[in-house]
């Protein structure tokens, strides 16, 4: 567990690769910029650990503890390479009920495409080599993409500006999720969905901040640069 990933008493950062798309403007202010050390950067069985020792002391201590997913990569990158990180990371989620994981994506139009490919996978590997776990895999994927969402499962998207606002909720708004959040990388403190929402900007570390919203999305305000890696 590295110590350099906490940002408060109960916020953790848990990256299973890391990689960078560079896919809007906003990428320019990026404070991961340059950091990155392979093109995929894959870390798949020690982030595991990690969040599995963030699990052991939750319960140890009565605790829920949040945590930051990918934070320097896309986690719904729709690229048949990631698909077995991928199903590490989701099968992590499904083991670790008392820690609550927070996964901000630009690309929420391709979550349930993702979800459905994992699924299929999971259960053909079901049907040949079957398994406790792998059966408990495949059901916490049909009921999530049946409608029921993982309890501890947070799902975000990024909204630099009004360009990217619109597409990006509709397409979050199609995935069931306990609960849904929005992002600005930078905080700004003009609106962003109009005069009923606005961002709030927080010098506090892992301060997360809450205000009215659209029916169906709970919205926040998250510091991502300040939630650095694992």
């Amino acid at each position: 567990m590295s110590a350099n990933s906490s940002t408060t008493s109960n916020a953790y950062a848990v990256d299973f690769w890391r990689s960078c798309m560079k896919a809007t403007a906003a990428c320019a202010t990026c404070a991961e910029a340059g950091r990155l050390q392979s093109p995929r950067g894959l870390r798949v069985e020690g982030a595991r650990a990690e969040a599995l020792g963030y699990e052991a002391r939750a319960v140890e201590e009565g605790r829920e503890f949040r945590i930051f997913t990918n934070s320097m990569s896309e986690f719904w990158e729709d690229l048949r390479e990631l698909d077995g990180p991928r199903r590490v990371a989701l099968e992590t989620i499904r083991e670790t009920p008392h820690l609550t994981w927070m996964l901000l994506t630009q690309q929420p139009d391709a979550i349930l495409g993702l979800l459905q490919r994992a699924h299929n996978q999971a259960q053909a590997e079901q049907s040949s080599r079957p398994s406790e776990r792998g059966q408990h895999f495949v059901q916490w994927l049909q009921n999530w993409l049946g409608g029921e969402a993982p309890k501890n499962l947070w799902l975000g998207t990024t909204v630099e500006d009004e360009d990217f606002a619109g597409a990006r909720i509709k397409g979050l708004l199609k995935v069931p999720a306990a609960m849904r959040f929005l992002s600005s990388d930078l905080c700004s403190s003009k609106p962003v969905l109009g005069d009923s929402s606005t961002f709030y900007h927080s010098k506090a570390r892992g301060i997360v901040r809450r205000w009215p919203g659209p029916a169906g999305l709970e919205q926040y305000c998250i510091e991502t640069l300040a939630i650095g890696g694992g």
